[in-house]
C-alpha cells in the first residue's frame, strides 16, 4: 500500500478524472466570469498558500532547532553534556509522543 491506495494506478485515473471534470468547468467559468478574473482569483490563492508555506518554513527553520542551540548556551563547560542528554531526551519523548498521539487524531 503505497500512501494509503492499495492500487495506485486508481489515483492516476482518479486525479486524470477530477483534471478533466474541473476542465470542463473552468470552460463554462471563463465564459462567465472571464479570463482575467479567473487568472486573479488563481494568482490570489496561489499567492495565499505561499504566505501558509512561509509561514511554515519559518517555524521549521526557527524554533525547529532551538533546543539544540539553546541548552548549550544555558550551561557551562562542566553540566553542558548532562543537560544536553536532558534536553535531547526530552525533545525526542515529546516528538515520540505527539507521533503516538496523532495516529488517533484520524
Amino acid at each position: 500500500m503505497r500512501a494509503g491506495v492499495p492500487n495506485p494506478v486508481y489515483a492516476t485515473i482518479g486525479t486524470g478524472v477530477v483534471n478533466t471534470a474541473f476542465t470542463i468547468v473552468s470552460l463554462f467559468i471563463v465564459e462567465r466570469v472571464g479570463r482575467r478574473s479567473l487568472h486573479l482569483v488563481g494568482l490570489m490563492g496561489m499567492a495565499v498558500s505561499a504566505v501558509f508555506i512561509t509561514v511554515a518554513m519559518a517555524l521549521l527553520i526557527g524554533p525547529g532547532p532551538i533546543p539544540w542551540f539553546i541548552v548549550p548556551e544555558l550551561f557551562s563547560q562542566g553540566p553542558r553534556p548532562a543537560a544536553m542528554s536532558v534536553a535531547g531526551f526530552s525533545n525526542w519523548s515529546a516528538n515520540f509522543l505527539v507521533g503516538m498521539g496523532f495516529q488517533h487524531v484520524e
